[in-house]
């Protein structure tokens, strides 16, 4: 009996040592590494949890880019927007000036270069981009949407909306249609 104990003791004695191995070697890759969970075999469920917050992690930082790109987009859009009421207030009052009976031909000379300023104007503002992307081009942004045509102006970009991932929804349209906006200046 004294045999058999002797020999549980060393076993027991041996499989700790072994163990105390490991638990040495594993802190001492963590020390070198400086990762809690150096290798995948390590720590499996640890090694999914870390991927699972790593994505995580990755995901936010998109959405956190495309908040801030959508942002300045948007923004972009309202102060180009705030330009093109103006233009059409200013065209507003040109025009109904000289709808009265005391207009001239030449003070509608003078209105038909000034309208035609500002039709110039509002093209400009058409036109606008954000981070070299034109705002109004829907998603041919590389491409100038408005451009002169004999007798007016042409839509050269599409209607369909730049769209960011703003979270784990799905994406969500940060522009509007330039042909919505401008298409009265079309001529196309």
């Amino acid at each position: 009996m004294t045999m058999a104990v002797s020999s549980m003791t060393r076993d027991t004695a041996l499989s700790n040592l072994a163990r105390i191995q490991r638990d040495l070697l594993l802190t001492q890759e963590q020390a070198t590494s400086g990762k809690r969970i150096p290798r995948t075999s390590a720590d499996p469920i640890g090694s999914v949890i870390a991927l699972n917050f790593r994505q995580r992690i990755d995901r936010n930082e998109l959405v956190l880019r495309n908040l801030r790109d959508a942002g300045g987009r948007l923004a972009g859009i309202d102060g180009a927007l705030d330009k093109a009421q103006s233009v059409i207030e200013r065209a507003r009052v040109i025009l109904l000036s000289q709808a009265q009976g005391t207009a001239s031909r030449e003070t509608r000379a003078a209105a038909a270069v000034e309208l035609d300023g500002l039709l110039g104007e509002a093209r400009d503002i058409a036109n606008t981009r954000f981070e070299d992307r034109y705002v109004f081009a829907g998603s041919r942004q590389t491409v100038r949407p408005f451009v002169d045509v004999a007798g007016g102006m042409a839509f050269t970009g599409d209607e369909s909306a730049t769209a960011f991932q703003l979270s784990g929804a799905g994406p969500e349209p940060a522009a509007v249609s330039g042909a919505g906006v401008f298409g009265g200046l079309s001529a196309a």
